[in-house]
């Protein structure tokens, strides 16, 4: 017997029973069998009335039936008319600029990962993976950072009148790898926005 694999079931010993759980649109019902990789195959009943299977239930939450809502949302949206499109736009626009104002987390999010997109036009690179999976770190442990380098007078009610500042400038960077490692948490601090502006891209000291 396969080292790992239970001798009575010829499950592996990390097998998940997820009979009765919920994904999603979801709830599975019971394992039917293994692919040809091994891997267990899932019965699971939608919320529709389908009945599917999925080798990827921590993935899937939907027999299909949510896709085909979303694309035919897409589809009803690719026909409206241009200003209503344009309103559409403009409200959503306006919802994620009031979230920003009352969730730093949302906000830091943003910035940096504008901040890190521009960098990445600079030396002719894209971003190809969420910003903060590329630098190897989290929003919430980005937002701790920050905060804790405020200085008297700043914090999360003026978010308008700082900006992050790179230590050692991202105008250095000659590749994506430079990139990457002049975005790391040791080269970012907060920094009023007109000492920021009048400093460019000076590298004036070190954390």
């Amino acid at each position: 017997m396969t080292k790992g694999v239970d001798p009575q079931t010829g499950r592996s010993h990390r097998f998940i029973d997820r009979a009765g759980v919920r994904s999603g649109r979801l709830v599975f019902v019971r394992q039917v069998g293994f692919n040809r990789h091994r891997h267990p195959v899932w019965e699971a009943r939608c919320d529709c009335g389908s009945v599917t299977t999925t080798t990827t239930p921590a993935k899937t939450k939907s027999c299909g039936c949510l896709q085909r809502e979303v694309a035919a949302d897409r589809q009803k949206a690719r026909a409206l008319p241009k200003a209503e499109k344009a309103r559409r736009v403009a409200a959503n626009a306006s919802r994620q600029r009031a979230r920003r104002r009352t969730d730093p987390v949302r906000a830091m999010q943003a910035r940096l990962s504008r901040l890190h997109r521009h960098a990445l036009a600079q030396v002719g690179a894209i971003k190809t993976s969420p910003t903060f999976e590329q630098l190897g770190y989290t929003a919430d442990q980005f937002v701790a950072h920050i905060e804790r380098q405020f200085v008297k007078g700043m914090g999360w009610h003026n978010m308008g009148e700082w900006q992050i500042d790179h230590i050692i400038p991202v105008s250095e960077a000659t590749n994506e790898a430079d990139v990457v490692a002049l975005n790391q948490l040791s080269n970012l601090r907060p920094m009023w926005s007109p000492e920021n502006n009048s400093k460019k891209n000076k590298r004036l000291s070190l954390l």
